[in-house]
């Protein structure tokens, strides 16, 4: 697992909720949740679209060998950027 993945997944989150992962529990709690599998829901916002979801969601996965390194993550924010609404 590199931090690359770590942060994406987080910052992902945080971003479109406005609230850091597991932050209403303490961090042993928060890494004993995450070690058995739990993640964060889905957020709601209108612009967290399935692709986004879809790269949080494996930088998520419960094996580090199925998460993406940093060139996927790279080529899936390319891909990601480009299907963005000009606001």
């Amino acid at each position: 697992m590199g931090v690359l993945d770590v942060e994406l997944r987080s910052t992902s989150t945080q971003v479109f909720t406005g609230a850091v992962p597991f932050s209403s529990s303490s961090p042993t709690v928060a890494m004993l949740a995450i070690m058995n599998g739990k993640r964060p829901s889905r957020p709601t916002h209108p612009t967290f679209t399935d692709g986004w979801w879809e790269l949080t969601k494996c930088c998520w996965d419960q094996d580090p060998h199925f998460r993406p390194d940093i060139s996927q993550v790279l080529q899936g924010l390319r891909n990601l950027l480009v299907t963005l609404p000009v606001l």
